[in-house]
């Protein structure tokens, strides 16, 4: 994945990332008051920010390899809803910093016109997920993978898939 990153800055495109639902602690483990507050940086985020509102950046720094560093923030689009993180890889921020509030705008553009507040997320998200279950309603792909003459793992021969 840093490797397509690193690739699709170079080509003028903007690699970002949204993770919804994580039960990720990066946030609230690097402050002890945080962590007696709250379960989560989902939690954190829901009780902090309001109806579309983001957070403020925060960076986190892999000890084991600074290569799978990350920038984000926290969205939430609507109340009631779970807010989303927002993932970008520190080269691709700094890039874009001069942008960045016009790209959160278009963030937002993009899950308002999503329009669907029981699953919100961003529009081109909503119409892959749409695709992807309509294909699997007219193909069947144990069939498809069976006839293509893979093998199954023995999780999959006994019914654990």
């Amino acid at each position: 994945t840093i490797d397509m990153v690193k690739t699709l800055n170079d080509m003028n495109i903007t690699p970002i990332f949204f993770v919804k639902n994580s039960p990720s602690s990066l946030l609230i483990n690097s402050n002890e008051k945080l962590k007696k507050d709250f379960n989560s940086d989902i939690h954190w985020a829901s009780v902090t920010l309001e109806s579309g509102e983001f957070s403020e950046w925060f960076k986190y720094t892999d000890q084991d390899n600074p290569k799978f560093s990350k920038v984000f923030c926290y969205y939430k689009p609507y109340s009631g809803f779970s807010p989303q993180r927002i993932e970008l890889h520190p080269y691709t921020f700094i890039n874009n910093k001069p942008r960045m509030n016009k790209l959160l705008d278009c963030i937002s553009y993009l899950m308002i016109a999503q329009g669907d507040k029981s699953n919100p997320q961003i529009r081109p998200i909503a119409i892959a997920e749409r695709y992807a279950r309509l294909t699997k309603k007219y193909i069947n792909i144990n069939k498809l993978i069976k006839s293509s003459g893979l093998v199954p793992t023995m999780n999959e021969e006994r019914g654990f898939n």
